[in-house]
Parts: C-alpha cells; structure tokens; sequence
C-alpha cells in the first residue's frame, strides 16, 4: 500500500469519526434538548408546586386567622353566656328577696287583720271601716298574688314586678301602720 493509500484511508477514517461524532452530537443536541424540556417541565412544576405551597401557606394562615377570630368571639359569647347567668342569678336572687318580702307584708297583713278582729268587741262604732279596710287588703293581697303568678314568665318581667311588689308592700305596711296608728288613737 502505498503512502498516498494510506493517507487517503486514513482521511477516509477520519472522514468517518468526524460523521460518527457528528451523529453522535446531534443524538446528544436531541438527548440535550429532550433533557432541558423535561428539565424545564419539571422545573415549571416545581414552581407551580412552589406557589401552591406559598397559596397553601397564606390560605392557612388566614384559616388560623379566622379560628383565632373565631375562638375569640366564642370566648366573648361565653364571658357574655356567664355575665347573662350571673344576671339571671341576681334576678332570681331579686325575685326570692321580693317574695321574702311579699311574705313578710302578709304576715303584717294577717297580724293586722288579728288586732281588727280584737278590736271589733271594743270599736264597734269603727266595725264597717275596719272591714272596707280589710276587703281592700285583701283585694290588693289578690292583686299581689296575681302579680306575682304573672312574674314566673320571665326573669326580666321578674325584675321589673319585684319593683311594683316592692312599691305594694310598703304601700300595705303604710295602711297596716295607718291602722294601728288608728286603733291605738281609737282606743
């Protein structure tokens, strides 16, 4: 073989290395281009993951916000439950005091009715004032009463009777001293 044979076989080979690599590079530009977009695919998911997490994220923060907010106003409402049952407690703490009261004008009412009788034997010039007195006792004790059968309906009604009761008590305890005034000056 010959120097120039030899030449041109080996131009031929390299001829031959150099199209091998260039396949080989364009195989590597596809595998290169493919990996860059599955690279930039997964890279776009990771970012699109990434604003969703972030999206995530705020959304639970504000749903904290919303529970503490939330948490909050049920504290409120329950400090507002336990005022309002402490008020219900003061109202029926009234309401008992009233009735102690309402007893009490009873019990002077009876007492009085107790020295009217007494007195009928040695007042009877004063007999048909006394009884007009004890019916009008007795129709105001019956108002009373109803009154206080009315009062059970609610605490707030309660409160408000208590005051009335109160008031006809007072008024009762004034007519009981009236009359006592009276059958003393009388006797």
């Amino acid at each position: 073989m010959s120097f120039e044979e030899k030449v041109m076989n080996y131009l031929a080979e390299i001829h031959q290395k150099i199209n091998d690599v260039d396949t080989r590079l364009s195989s590597l530009e596809k595998s290169v281009i493919r990996i860059e977009i599955d690279h930039g695919q997964k890279l776009a998911a990771l970012f699109d993951g990434y604003e969703q997490l972030e999206q995530g994220q705020e959304q639970l923060k504000q749903g904290q916000k919303q529970l503490e907010q939330g948490q909050e106003q049920l504290k409120q409402g329950q400090r507002q439950l336990e005022q309002g049952q402490r008020q219900l407690e003061q109202g029926q703490e009234q309401l008992k005091q009233g009735q102690r009261q309402l007893e009490q004008g009873q019990r002077q009412l009876e007492q009085g009715q107790e020295q009217l009788k007494q007195g009928q034997e040695q007042l009877k010039q004063g007999q048909k004032r006394l009884e007009k007195r004890i019916d009008g006792l007795e129709q105001s004790h019956d108002r009373l009463s109803q009154k206080v059968d009315k009062l059970s309906v609610t605490v707030e009604q309660n409160t408000q009777a208590i005051k009335e009761l109160q008031g006809n008590v007072k008024s009762l305890e004034e007519r009981v001293t009236n009359q006592e005034i009276k059958l003393q000056l009388i006797k």
